[in-house]
């Protein structure tokens, strides 16, 4: 926590990466997959809370802009990534 009350936001964004990593590895029915949906709540509260408008890395490794206030498609861009038709991705540079 800074001085002024308000989380590191690299700091949220190291939890923000370990979340997706976890999600991405970590099997179904164990204690860690049913405390997920409190520590997602927990962390988009953080996020909402001091989010400042900034570039975020997706986990395909692409770079997006996202903006301050976080609301809702800001969210899913950090937590998800992009969501791309194949056909469109077909004709994107990075696929």
């Amino acid at each position: 926590m800074t001085p002024d009350g308000s989380a590191d936001l690299p700091r949220l964004l190291k939890r923000l990466y370990r979340f997706r990593r976890e999600a991405q590895t970590s099997p179904r029915h164990t204690l860690s997959h049913l405390l997920r949906p409190r520590r997602k709540a927990a962390l988009v509260a953080a996020l909402r809370r001091d989010w400042r408008g900034g570039y975020a890395l997706t986990d395909r490794g692409e770079l997006a802009y996202v903006p301050a206030p976080l609301e809702a498609r800001g969210e899913h861009l950090l937590f998800y990534g992009f969501d791309m038709p194949p056909p469109v991705r077909a004709f994107s540079p990075a696929a």
